[in-house]
């Protein structure tokens, strides 16, 4: 706990990354998230909200996936507290990742 993330905090964010990753490979259907990759979660100390940061790659409006994200934020919270063992999922926020871009 020496960055100040706790065991619990960073096993459910290495959770929801995997499952988000997952979901969006093979569950999510909407073609504006095709091209997404995510680049990080972190999840607050209280375990009630997550950031999920992603990219897209150089060529995508990101203001179209960032509307898709919104539109499916239910679809994601319901599908973690479906298979997430879990009391309560965390409120997920995606963020665009501006950090992570190389070019």
């Amino acid at each position: 706990m020496a960055d100040g993330v706790s065991r619990r905090q960073r096993q459910i964010s290495d959770e929801l990354r995997r499952r988000v990753a997952v979901m969006l490979k093979k569950k999510v259907r909407d073609a504006r998230l095709n091209q997404v990759t995510i680049m990080s979660v972190s999840v607050s100390p209280d375990l009630k909200n997550a950031s999920i940061y992603y990219m897209v790659p150089d060529g995508v409006d990101r203001a179209i996936t960032s509307q898709a994200f919104c539109e499916a934020e239910g679809f994601f919270s319901y599908e973690l507290a479906r298979d997430m063992k879990v009391r309560v999922v965390p409120k997920l926020k995606f963020i665009y990742d501006e950090v992570s871009y190389i070019q």
